[in-house]
This record gives C-alpha cells, sequence and structure tokens, in this order.
C-alpha cells in the first residue's frame, strides 16, 4: 500500500486487490461538517463514506481480517 497526497493535498492510499486491480481510499472535501472518503476502483465509481459509515464498515473488514468472514 502506498500513501501519497494528491494533487489537491488530499491523502490518498493505493493498493491492488485480489484481481490485480488498482484501488484507492481517498480523503474528500467534507459535506458540510460530515468529514468523508472515497473508496474503491480507481476504474470505476467509488464509495463516498462518512466517519460513521466508514467505522461501520472497519469493524467488517477487522472481522474479515481477523476470521476470515464477515458473519
Amino acid at each position: 500500500m502506498v500513501v501519497a497526497k494528491n494533487q489537491r493535498g488530499n491523502f490518498v492510499a493505493k493498493f491492488r486487490d485480489v484481481k490485480d486491480r488498482l484501488c484507492s481510499v481517498t480523503e474528500a472535501d467534507p459535506i458540510g461538517n460530515t468529514q468523508t472518503i472515497w473508496c474503491g476502483i480507481e476504474c470505476a465509481d467509488r464509495m463516498r463514506l462518512t466517519r460513521p459509515a466508514a467505522g461501520r464498515l472497519a469493524d467488517i473488514l477487522r472481522k474479515f481480517a481477523d476470521t476470515g468472514d464477515i458473519g
């Protein structure tokens, strides 16, 4: 995983998924007072997540990383 700033000064973490597709997580401009990120495959549309949604996703990803399932 490579983390660097993009042209807008936002941090971007780039990595490849299991199918060798380039993916990224990018800091996004806030919506009002709500911090958000973009997440997804570089050649397609991405998810835009609020901090609470990112936390819920992080919980799912952590469980998958720890146990191999999300259930």
